[in-house]
């Protein structure tokens, strides 16, 4: 189990620091937040840098760095919150394609993802413990989709979308829906980004639209998904907290009150003490469920991604408001930095959801893998 990049994701993480860091400044992503919340330009060059592939094998275009190679890349997002569809594109549309897509559909999905060409989009966000918002009806040699979605990143550019459907048996299956049989309607989110609500209604698929492996059922693709869907949002809270920590200790440096640094006061070092600790903890936990998730342990690594997002809801609320109120004023200026970090951290923590429903199916997890006390052999 490793709990530091090598020198490949060390790299990666570099490059992406880079290019996020030379396309990011405040006043361009107000710019970018202000035309819509889509960086479109930021995006092919990220492509161009073969970024959008990172974990994914080299047999289909990827780098071959698997999650931990995710995490360093989403981390700086994080960092710059860059307005990009970095997270949605990977990990529930890229990854998905690259496991569990056929070779027609790779080439029709996935390569133009790759090269910026198209964006490809996903939506796994249910609320509770429910796995899926859309039914699929069986119709033809197909199924119809209904249902609305309401929060998707980005498809109001993407060309396609990768969603689970429930099926009456109780079943579940993934698809790959193309956006122009579907209705889109702007929606407003807690960061600003470009996001949609869409609308299925009658919306026709078949097996050339359907994810699958075999001697795979429906349920455990949608869980390998969110699996990593989990591990990436992570990542990006990772980057998220760790830069509203280093801004919030620079502020609290050089703000003096009453002849000194904000910093020397006790009870502000003790609220970045304790937000410094709850960035470690997130760190920890999602290179933890990366490595594990690299090296094949799906098991322990469904575990260890909720126990990663459970840390993501809990301690990035936590770090994102200590930032804000140690900035006084300032925290609460819709113009000032560090209230994207407060934005975009509040998000990571409720998307896949909160701490109490992470915490819920945990325990439910832990209690169907562990004996309890009393129960016989």
């Amino acid at each position: 189990m490793k709990f530091t990049l090598d020198d490949d994701q060390a790299q990666v993480a570099a490059l992406a620091k880079e290019i996020l860091g030379d396309h990011t400044n405040f006043q361009h992503v107000q710019k970018i937040e202000a035309e819509g919340g889509f960086d479109s330009k930021l995006w092919k060059l990220l492509a161009d840098a073969g970024l959008l592939g990172v974990g994914l094998p080299e047999s289909v275009g990827g780098l071959d760095l698997g999650m931990q190679g995710v995490v360093a890349l989403l981390e700086q997002q994080g960092h710059t919150v860059a307005p990009v569809p970095l997270w949605a594109a990977t990990c529930l549309a890229a990854l998905p394609l690259a496991e569990f897509g056929t070779a027609e559909q790779q080439e029709r999905w996935l390569t133009p993802l790759l090269d910026g060409s198209h964006l490809v989009t996903g939506s796994f966000d249910a609320p509770g413990n429910d796995r899926a918002v859309l039914t699929a009806t069986p119709s033809g040699d197909g199924w119809v989709l209904n249902g609305m979605l309401p929060k998707v990143p980005a498809a109001e550019h993407a060309v396609a979308m990768v969603v689970p459907a429930a099926l009456p048996d109780g079943g579940i299956e993934v698809f790959v829906v193309p956006t122009d049989l579907v209705e889109r309607a702007p929606a407003e989110v807690t960061n600003w980004q470009n996001t949609a609500a869409v609308t299925c209604t009658d919306v026709p698929v078949t097996a050339e639209h359907r994810l699958s492996a075999e001697g795979r059922s429906g349920a455990d693709i949608v869980a390998w998904i969110r699996r990593r869907a989990r591990v990436g949002l992570a990542g990006l809270a990772l980057g998220i907290c760790a830069e509203d920590v280093r801004r919030t200790a620079a502020y609290t440096s050089e703000r003096e009150q009453f002849g000194r640094p904000l910093s020397t006061n006790q009870a502000v070092t003790f609220r970045m003490a304790n937000a410094h600790l709850d960035t470690e903890m997130i760190r920890l936990t999602v290179l933890r469920a990366a490595s594990l998730l690299d090296e094949g342990h799906e098991v322990e690594g469904d575990t260890a991604s909720l126990v990663a997002k459970w840390w993501v809801a809990k301690a990035t609320i936590a770090v994102v408001v200590n930032g804000q109120m140690l900035h006084g004023g300032l925290g609460g200026d819709v113009e000032y930095p560090i209230h994207r970090y407060f934005l975009w951290g509040r998000d990571a923590a409720y998307t896949l959801g909160s701490a109490p429903q992470i915490a819920a199916e945990l325990g439910a997890v832990l209690g169907e893998r562990n004996p309890r006390i009393g129960d016989a052999e």
